[in-house]
């Protein structure tokens, strides 16, 4: 399936482990991104927005605060925290999207960090832990494992 043209769009970015919703807690800057229980609120609606047209990138903003996500001072350590910052076109805050599978004709994505290559993995794993309101998000070496894929809903 060729990539949805979700470039400007208003989406929802759904855990496939947990079916819980990224969500952006706080409005501070270096504020870790958790999940949580779909609200319908600003704080669980993103934008993408193209960052790089030849690697096929994006930033992804917050609509409610308007801070992107970003890997916590471009770490490269597995478990390094998923924050919120002011944009800054560093390559640390910049994801690229790619189909990890499908179940029921919905398509999942890994949302992979472009300066280290790791994705967005919902801490705990398989375990308890990840399908809990407020598990926080970090970055992991893929290993397609479910709380590593994502459904991206277009909201608009």
């Amino acid at each position: 399936m060729a990539e949805p043209m979700w470039d400007g769009k208003k989406v929802r970015i759904v855990s496939r482990h947990s079916g819980l919703v990224l969500t952006a807690p706080d409005d501070w800057s270096g504020t870790w991104v958790v999940q949580f229980t779909d609200n319908s609120t600003k704080r669980q609606r993103w934008r993408l927005v193209r960052a790089d047209e030849e690697d096929g990138s994006y930033t992804i903003k917050n609509e409610h605060n308007h801070k992107v996500l970003e890997v916590l001072a471009g770490s490269l350590d597995d478990g390094a925290a998923i924050d919120l910052w002011e944009e800054n076109a560093g390559r640390h805050q910049q994801w690229r999207l790619k189909e990890a599978g499908t179940d029921s004709d919905v398509f999942f994505y890994q949302i992979s960090n472009v300066k280290t290559g790791k994705c967005l993995d919902v801490n705990g794993g398989s375990s308890s832990a990840s399908l809990a309101d407020h598990a926080r998000i970090a970055q992991w070496e893929y290993v397609e494992g479910e709380n590593q894929q994502w459904f991206i809903e277009v909201c608009e």
